[in-house]
């Protein structure tokens, strides 16, 4: 009972510390006496941890090496400029926070942020920079668990857990509040369908950006590929009976289609890789090959970040009827209802393409059936032009 009591009180000082220590804010960067803002106010032991923490400082346009261009940077209306922005915090080796915190790369570039350096990200309108570090607190806690027992093991992790927290809400605000006071991307950001992918709506562009990413990926030795539709319908019959022309006879390769359905194209500078240009991730197609490939399964859907608008249907933003009533989908959805569209269009003698099946052998029978219901249709069809028998029809008596 003594051991609980005193792992309650540990707790409960830990807590109150974080606590009393979080609401005293600093001041705001962007003013001319503060060259940086340190996360100390965020750490609730001795002078050795603050030192520990000493590299998860914002630094200022003062304080660092890289220059940053000086021209205004301001449009937060343009998705291309947002995409510029975020492909900077593209690869895996300079960007470290998790798409899944809320602090990801897609909520920097939405406030106008690019990624300049590993970790640290720098804005072009006001030349403000911010070192974005999560897992400083990680490696103390490691630390300082060495040698420790189970119970007091247990209140460093605690404690890391709510730091943690503190920390994301900290860089969270530091969205806004770590540009200059004059800068424009602390008053408004991104609009929240900027990472919307237009043109899914229309029968003709999505088929023709199915193509362009399909032709793309044809030459490369495409593994199993699986679609993860969660809630959502995955028309299996139609992707494997699609065509993209009503004329073309060989069949599109399946795990292929799968692939550019969901979004990705091949890498127009790297071998045997797919990429997504919305979310800017990136996949080694021989890590899925192989009796025992070093990854299990290529998910086209789930190998998209989580803010991606292919995997996201709130990144998308896009409504759509599902069940008679009206459903934001993500973009994938969205084509393989375009997909399905197309593969039972109506063909010239009103049959649906999807009922186009491999010619098979018939009996004599019912080829002799299959002609006469032809020849019936045709005549039905000449009735409306057999002049003759129009003009034989006598007039009508008055």
């Amino acid at each position: 009972m003594y051991a609980i009591e005193t792992k309650k009180r540990k707790f409960d000082r830990i807590l109150e510390t974080i606590k009393d220590h979080a609401n005293s804010r600093p001041p705001l960067p962007g003013t001319p006496s503060q060259t940086s803002v340190s996360t100390h106010s965020l750490v609730t032991s001795n002078s050795a941890k603050k030192r520990r923490m000493d590299h998860l400082t914002m630094s200022s346009k003062n304080s660092s090496t890289v220059s940053m261009p000086k021209t205004a940077n301001y449009l937060p209306s343009s998705r291309e400029a947002f995409l510029e922005r975020l492909e900077t915090f593209g690869p895996i080796t300079k960007w470290h926070v998790p798409s899944t915190e809320e602090i990801s790369a897609v909520a920097w570039a939405k406030r106008g942020w690019w990624c300049i350096e590993t970790d640290m990200v720098g804005c072009r309108a006001c030349s403000e920079q911010i070192l974005v570090k999560l897992d400083a607190e990680e490696e103390a806690t490691a630390t300082e668990s060495a040698g420790q027992d189970v119970e007091e093991e247990e209140d460093l992790t605690t404690a890391a857990m709510l730091r943690h927290r503190l920390l994301v809400e900290k860089y969270s605000d530091m969205i806004i509040t770590g540009h200059a006071q004059t800068c424009p991307w602390r008053n408004r950001g991104c609009d929240e369908s900027i990472q919307r992918i237009s043109g899914l709506l229309n029968t003709t562009s999505t088929i023709q950006t199915l193509k362009a990413r399909y032709d793309s990926l044809e030459g490369l030795d495409v593994p199993s590929v699986h679609v993860s539709a969660g809630e959502f319908e995955y028309p299996t019959e139609d992707v494997i009976k699609f065509r993209f022309d009503v004329k073309q006879l060989e069949i599109p390769h399946r795990d292929t289609l799968r692939l550019a359905m969901c979004g990705w194209q091949s890498s127009s500078d790297r071998e045997d890789i797919v990429e997504c240009r919305a979310c800017f991730r990136s996949l080694g197609l021989w890590l899925y090959r192989g009796e025992q490939p070093i990854m299990e399964k290529l998910d086209a859907v789930e190998s998209h970040l989580e803010y991606c608008p292919w995997r996201s249907a709130s990144a998308q933003r896009t409504e759509t009827w599902l069940d008679e009533k009206k459903t934001m989908v993500p973009a994938w959805v969205l084509v393989a209802r375009m997909i399905r569209e197309v593969a039972h269009r109506p063909t010239v003698d009103g049959t649906a393409e999807t009922q186009q099946e491999e010619p098979t052998e018939l009996g004599e029978q019912e080829r002799e059936t299959k002609v006469k219901e032809l020849l019936r249709r045709v005549k039905e069809l000449k009735k409306p032009f057999n002049v003759k028998a129009l003009l034989r029809r006598k007039p009508a008596s008055s």
